[in-house]
């Protein structure tokens, strides 16, 4: 049976509500250009350990459902819409909301525009291939 464990209840919708604040502030902190590191081949990395991190705590909790889309599909074929759903719609829903403007308006915030070139290196913000 899928759901939010039992044991857990109520407790499942902050558990998917911090997943997915982990996850969208990871996501800015790793595009954000102001923070004066280059795009590279390390940040699809980045995202991805914090998916594995969310996974390895929610999964044996929760089920990790941080994807409002991927629960409402599944829920839907299933015909499993009730009961401790919302904690899979509300939760990832208000985490992204809440990441999103946690990071906008307080840890943003804290960065000046990276210059395009210091220390003679350019950084337009594209990878460059190492030689």
């Amino acid at each position: 049976s899928s759901g939010i464990n039992a044991e857990y209840g109520g407790a499942g919708l902050v558990l998917e509500f911090l997943g997915t604040l982990f996850l969208v502030m990871t996501v800015l902190a790793t595009i954000n250009d102001k923070r004066g590191h280059a795009a590279g081949y390390l940040q699809p990395l980045s995202i991805g350990v914090a998916i594995l991190v969310a996974h390895m705590f929610l999964v044996p909790l929760t089920g990790c459902g941080i994807n409002p889309a991927r629960s409402l599909a599944t829920n839907i074929i299933e015909g499993a819409i009730g009961g401790d759903f919302y904690g899979y719609i509300l939760g990832p829903l208000l985490g992204s909301v809440v990441g999103g403007l946690l990071y906008e308006f307080i840890f943003s915030a804290h960065y000046a525009r990276a210059p395009a070139n210091y220390d003679g290196i350019k950084n337009d913000g594209e990878a460059t291939q190492m030689t």
